[in-house]
């Protein structure tokens, strides 16, 4: 890896400042975890996390797939200002209209269902959060490659959630305000991000219905694959709290939530090279573009191997960090997803630099899809049967089955 970034001020300079925004984004939230379960409970904190995970899926309904789609575009016209600008006012305009249809259905779900009226106010100012992810175009610096002002925006919001967690979180009922304290920052983090637009010369173009036809259409087969890996990524938070308790799935969520925040150490590697590969395979053969992905794929092998067993070995000191005690149930919930570490960091290179790159996105939403399903299908059949540890495994399955779907595509390309 280190070969390939050396002689690449530039992509190392947005390997650093993603990294920067992957702790913003997963570790520093994690750090208060142990905090919130004190105040407030394991069962409280479980509740909130279910909640969490609804509104995640539903924020696949909004960024829709726009944050890979624009990013390509925007890569390949990054010269032309003009069509920055129209992309920049073209894809806010489809996101936020996403926002308000989707809030419209939300809120009429939530106050009519009774066992989600219950918590009508967790949902209701958890959905905020999808606000600030609407307006925050992460999407616009990733294609011209300038990365800094967007980390500093993502951190300075996670900061503002994490001191007021302090603040505010004083009591278990405080529980209710903690969705609403991650839409604050999120807000903070979506407004400066419209801010730094100004700092690149960029502002709101013209916008056309050719245009937003255009975003729609390239969007949509990125979109079909979301929904599919949320389908897998985030419905097993859901089915651990149907088959089991909020005490579990306050377990269950803070093991997976771990694994996300170790997978995110080397998503600053991928996410950089995306928009890098992307040029490279538009200017150079198919051969060429492939064999930079395969040496992609050796070294950050050799990467995830190393995280995946530090990360065995370090699994009780964090069962203590958030528990304050051994607990045994979290320790073998993070044993089964552990290798979902290496799958899942070689499935992001395979499916969305490599395939998509290629313009092969329907290969890599049939490979999402068939994962999804196994994952859906084990997670019913295992949770009905061994509870927490079956959901475990579906999620296990599912990234293999994605990752053995995915190379084989990749190798027939």
């Amino acid at each position: 890896m280190l070969n390939l970034i050396k002689n690449n001020r530039l992509l190392v300079k947005n390997i650093s400042y993603l990294a920067f925004f992957q702790i913003a984004n997963y570790i520093l939230p994690i750090l208060v975890f142990p905090y919130l379960i004190k105040i407030v409970g394991i069962d409280k904190f479980g509740i909130v996390s279910i909640v969490q995970a609804v509104i995640l899926y539903l924020n696949v309904l909004i960024e829709y797939g726009f944050n890979f789609s624009a990013t390509k575009y925007i890569s390949r016209n990054r010269d032309n200002k003009k069509i920055v600008n129209q992309t920049i006012s073209s894809v806010l305009t489809l996101k936020l209209v996403l926002f308000a249809v989707v809030l419209i259905f939300f809120s009429l779900f939530v106050y009519t269902i009774p066992f989600l009226k219950i918590n009508s106010f967790l949902y209701i100012t958890g959905y905020l959060i999808l606000f600030g992810m609407a307006i925050f175009p992460i999407w616009l610096f990733q294609g011209i490659e300038k990365l800094k002002h967007i980390t500093i925006a993502n951190f300075v919001g996670k900061l503002i959630a994490i001191a007021l967690i302090f603040l505010i979180i004083k009591s278990p009922n405080d529980y209710i305000y903690i969705l609403l304290i991650y839409a604050t920052g999120s807000i903070v983090t979506g407004l400066l991000g419209l801010v730094f637009i100004k700092f690149y010369g960029f502002s709101f173009g013209r916008i056309s219905f050719k245009d937003l036809k255009y975003h729609i259409q390239s969007g949509y087969s990125i979109f079909i694959s979301s929904l599919g890996i949320n389908l897998y990524r985030n419905l097993n938070i859901l089915l651990v709290g149907f088959f089991t308790s909020n005490a579990i799935t306050g377990i269950y969520s803070v093991a997976e939530k771990l694994l996300k925040s170790i997978q995110m150490m080397v998503n600053p590697i991928t996410q950089a090279i995306f928009p890098n590969a992307s040029k490279r395979i538009d200017e150079t053969s198919k051969e060429e573009g492939k064999k930079y992905i395969q040496k992609l794929i050796k070294y950050l092998f050799r990467l995830l191997l190393l995280i995946y067993i530090i990360s065995l070995l370090l699994s009780p000191l964090a069962s203590q960090f958030f528990f304050k005690k051994h607990n045994e149930l979290f320790f073998i919930i993070f044993f089964i997803l552990s290798p979902v570490i290496i799958f899942g960091g070689l499935n992001y290179i395979l499916g969305v630099v490599g395939l998509i790159n290629f313009g092969k996105d329907k290969l890599f939403t049939r490979s999402i899809f068939a994962g999804a399903l196994i994952n859906t299908i084990i997670g019913l059949i295992g949770g009905y049967l061994f509870g927490v540890y079956g959901i475990s495994f579906a999620l296990l399955f599912a990234e293999i089955t994605v990752f053995l779907m995915l190379n084989k595509y990749f190798k027939s390309i």
